[in-house]
């Protein structure tokens, strides 16, 4: 029997659709931390940006779907950059299982650079910085899927 590996395409609705469903299966036991946040999350490439909403309620997460521009009365914040700092932390989380040292969610957002928090207010702002850890757990959870290749 032979097995056949898909890859899912990033950024684009079906891979952030894949992975919120592996994230809430693989951390059912309730290991992705209780977190109320609705995040934007935009990608930028040399041919697009992408913008795409993660809703952490709680316990679940849900996907919110892409959006043409963010609207920060009901997306509370959004981390901005360049695709490649993405792939970059998916490659490592693939590798590794996780993302490991400067791959991590925190290292790559806390100097604003390569990826960037941004929000209406500081309070908004910081709600993600609470959160990194259950966001970290569910960006993890992309070393269940295929391979992650590049839009």
């Amino acid at each position: 029997m032979t097995t056949i590996e898909i890859e899912y395409k990033f950024p684009s609705s079906e891979f952030f659709g894949e992975l919120t469903r592996v994230a809430n299966q693989s951390m059912a036991d309730k290991t992705l931390g209780f977190a109320i946040l609705k995040l934007g999350i935009e990608v930028i490439s040399p041919k697009s940006v992408k913008r795409y909403v993660i809703e952490f309620d709680g316990y679940e997460i849900n996907f919110l779907g892409e959006v043409a521009e963010f609207d920060l009365a009901s997306v509370e914040a959004y981390v901005t950059g360049q695709q490649s700092s993405y792939m970059d932390m998916f490659k490592d989380i693939q590798e590794n299982s996780m993302a490991t040292g400067p791959q991590t969610f925190n290292a790559l957002t806390m100097a604003g650079f390569p990826l960037n928090v941004q929000g209406a207010d500081q309070v908004a702002t910081d709600k993600v910085f609470r959160f990194a850890e259950s966001i970290q757990n569910y960006l993890d959870s992309a070393h269940l899927l295929g391979t992650i290749g590049e839009m």
